[in-house]
């Protein structure tokens, strides 16, 4: 779980918020208002929102007009956050069923977290490094390499 959000308002344009995941190397961002979540921006709702709905517009607008549209109108408002005392398995199995790459963790109404894809593989990848240290690179190889 990383316990640094960064989050945007439903105010933010969505060329900022692309800024905002480049350069912190992120795929989402929970959008909070008046401190709760109101939604999550991901790269893929960015990319879908210019690809698709409004691809017209580049020509007859310009793409900065485009690029000025806010997190409000791109964002999922469908936000599934988890507890915080979630087990890891459980979390997973969201992961598959929701088909989310990450969840907010709440306390309440207030953001506490974030769990990713990335979080769970390297708490899996530290935790097998350090119980089989001398097995590590064959166990991994076999998990990458099932017949």
């Amino acid at each position: 779980m990383t316990k640094k959000v960064i989050t945007i308002t439903p105010e933010t344009a969505i060329k900022d918020a692309s800024r905002i995941m480049c350069a912190n190397q992120l795929r989402r961002l929970p959008v909070v208002s008046e401190h709760q979540i109101v939604g999550m921006v991901r790269s893929y709702d960015i990319l879908k929102f210019i690809s698709h709905a409004e691809f017209a517009k580049f020509h007859t607008l310009k793409a900065e007009a485009i690029l000025s549209e806010i997190a409000a109108n791109v964002m999922s408002k469908d936000v599934y956050t988890i507890d915080e005392e979630l087990d890891l398995g459980e979390v997973i199995r969201l992961f598959k069923e929701k088909r989310y790459g990450g969840f907010p963790i709440a306390k309440g109404d207030k953001l506490i977290g974030i769990i990713t894809e990335r979080d769970v593989f390297r708490a899996v990848y530290s935790t097998l490094k350090m119980q089989f240290p001398k097995k590590f690179n064959e166990i991994v190889f076999t998990l990458f390499h099932e017949k």
